[in-house]
């Protein structure tokens, strides 16, 4: 990473290599980033009224919360890959990062489409591929693009914790004496790093959790429920669908 940019943190949750037949237009919000490489020419995005073709010669970075609609003029063969990057880098929203590949790795790219259409290369070389087209894919954003709110190490702690176990019923005296605060202390730098308090903070990594095992894995919704701290599928489709706008088996029906 360039030395002005704050290091990555990368984490995928999906990666797919598929053969487009249909693309859904309306694709809810998501909480984490979405990169596409089409080779082939006929399918686009479009955010805030502006079209953005996909071809062979770019890959388009969408950031969390930005949203988009999709679609395709013909069958397509398409690489898409979900990943979070750290706070700093996921707080970017907006607007789309068209990246040449000519910068990137083309071989890379052509690799990974391979071996998940057809089969052949080990998953850690298929990890290391990816893990370097993404971080010279972030080379792309503007510096002046991420939100610099200053870290606050006690609430990166308590998301930490909370996304490595976001089942546990959590009380707010608990994430205070993670974050090694006092309550209140807890309560105002929660607010001033996040813009949540703290209950409302896990509800949102709870749901974000939710939708990236949606978006990422065949898990039933139950369980899915059950492992982000839900009491039951109806009780996560309630929350989710006022958060993202739809329940969640019409989220994961959207697929990349």
């Amino acid at each position: 990473m360039s030395g002005i940019l704050p290091a990555a943190h990368l984490q995928f949750t999906a990666l797919g290599g598929l053969r487009l037949c249909a693309w859904t237009r309306a694709v809810p919000e998501r909480p984490f980033w979405r990169a596409y490489w089409h080779p082939d020419p006929g399918s686009w995005l479009r955010h805030a009224g502006v079209l953005q073709p996909l071809d062979a010669a770019h890959v388009v970075l969408v950031p969390p919360r930005t949203p988009v609609q999709r679609g395709l003029d013909r069958p397509v063969r398409a690489l898409f890959w979900h990943f979070t990057a750290g706070d700093t880098w996921d707080r970017v929203a907006g607007r789309l990062y068209v990246v040449p590949v000519d910068q990137l790795g083309r071989d890379d790219l052509a690799a990974l489409l391979a071996a998940l259409l057809i089969g052949g290369s080990s998953p850690a070389l298929r990890s290391l591929r990816l893990q370097r087209l993404t971080l010279q894919a972030l080379e792309a954003v503007a510096s002046d693009d991420l939100q610099t709110v200053p870290r606050d190490a006690g609430i990166e702690r308590l998301q930490a914790v909370v996304r490595a176990q976001p089942g546990r019923p959590w009380s707010v005296p608990t994430l205070a004496r993670i974050a090694r605060y006092p309550l209140r202390t807890c309560i105002r730098r929660c607010r001033a790093a996040t813009g949540l308090t703290p209950h409302a903070l896990v509800l949102e990594l709870r749901l974000a959790h939710a939708a990236m095992l949606l978006a990422g894995t065949d898990q039933d919704i139950e369980a899915i429920a059950a492992v982000c701290g839900f009491a039951d599928r109806h009780h996560l489709s309630r929350r989710f669908t006022t958060r993202y706008g739809c329940g969640p088996a019409a989220y994961r029906v959207h697929g990349g």
